[in-house]
C-alpha cells in the first residue's frame, strides 16, 4: 500500500557505513515504522564521501520520529539521553565495584582512554608516546559517566 507523500520525513539517524544503517533500518521496520535510507547509493560509490555529505541518513516521517527514536534506544542504536554526559567523580574505596555500573548496577560498561595534559605536555617535549592515559566508565544502559578518584584516610 503506497503511502501519500503530504507527510515529511525528518533524519533519525545517520552513519558512516552502509551495514550499519541497513541494521537499523531493518530493526524499524521489524518494528512497524516506516522508514528509507537516504545518500546510501552516493555512500556505496563513493565510501570516502560519507563524512563530507553527513553519512547516509535514516529518515522516518515526522509523525513516527518521537516512536523511531524510543525504538533505536530500545535497540540500542541511539545514545540513551537520561543521563548528564558529564563525567561524575566517585572515591574509590578498597572494595569498589569495576564491573558493575555504580548508577543502574549494569555490566554493560565501557572503560573509556584519553590522553591527559601530562602525556601530551611529555610527547611535545620528549618526542616519545608515554602512556598516561585518563580512566573513565560509561554505562550504555543508562548514559551515565563517571571515574574513580582515590581518596585519602
Amino acid at each position: 500500500m503506497e503511502q501519500p507523500f503530504d507527510d515529511a520525513w525528518k533524519t533519525l539517524m545517520a552513519f558512516t557505513y552502509p551495514h550499519e544503517a541497513h541494521l537499523a533500518e531493518s530493526f524499524l521496520k521489524s518494528e512497524g515504522i516506516d522508514c528509507v535510507l537516504v545518500d546510501e547509493m552516493t555512500v556505496q560509490v563513493h565510501n570516502f564521501y560519507s563524512n563530507a555529505i553527513g553519512g547516509i541518513k535514516l529518515q522516518v516521517r515526522e509523525s513516527d520520529y518521537a516512536e523511531g527514536l524510543e525504538v533505536l534506544k530500545k535497540g540500542a542504536y541511539a545514545p540513551s539521553v537520561s543521563g548528564s554526559s558529564k563525567v561524575v567523580r566517585l572515591s574509590m574505596s578498597d572494595h569498589v565495584d569495576q564491573e558493575h555500573c555504580p548508577f543502574c548496577q549494569s555490566e554493560n560498561i565501557s572503560l573509556n582512554r584519553k590522553p591527559g595534559v601530562l602525556m601530551i605536555i611529555v610527547y611535545f617535549i620528549s618526542g616519545l608516546l608515554f602512556p598516561f592515559m585518563k580512566r573513565s566508565y560509561t554505562c550504555f544502559d543508562c548514559g551515565q559517566h563517571w571515574k574513580f578518584v582515590k581518596t585519602t584516610g
